[in-house]
């Protein structure tokens, strides 16, 4: 009877010490792809380019400066992004940024709270570039899919 009662107890205090885990490698199993509504496809960009382009630096690619939009509409994503892009944690990243704003001048990059502003504003600016989960663009046909990050 002690046998059962301690098994369900460890049990109990596994399950608990690893849901985190297990929530965390589902939020990383999510496939994240950067996206664009230019008409013209974009070739890929490099780490390098996009460490550059999401710092606010400009980035010529076909011929075109692209800007970019940083998408805060899931936390974990752009916890994820910062990590594995930009390989900073959130305080480094906005230091940097306004850091680049006082040394260099210029804005920061446009920030974009909800998904229907993101689109609303990539549609209306065919220069810029986001990055979402791939199941947010795999029923619209107004945007492309310009490389998967991870």
């Amino acid at each position: 009877m002690e046998c059962v009662v301690a098994m369900k107890y460890v049990s109990f205090l596994l399950i608990i010490l690893f849901a985190p885990t297990l929530t965390l490698c589902a939020q990383e199993s999510e496939r994240v792809v950067l996206i664009s509504a230019s008409e013209k496809p974009l070739t890929m960009f490099s780490r390098k380019e996009l460490q550059l382009l999401f710092l606010g630096y400009p980035v010529k690619k076909d011929g075109k400066i692209i800007k970019p939009l940083i998408n805060k509409t899931e936390e974990g994503m752009y916890l994820g992004f910062l990590q594995k892009i930009m390989f900073m944690s959130k305080t480094n990243y906005e230091r940097k940024l306004v850091a680049r704003v006082f040394r260099h001048g210029g804005v920061r990059p446009e920030q974009c709270e909800t998904r229907h502003v993101l689109f609303q504003k990539l549609k209306a600016k065919p220069g810029y570039v986001t990055f979402v989960a791939s199941t947010a663009v795999a029923d619209r046909d107004d945007i492309q899919v310009v490389q998967r990050l991870w």
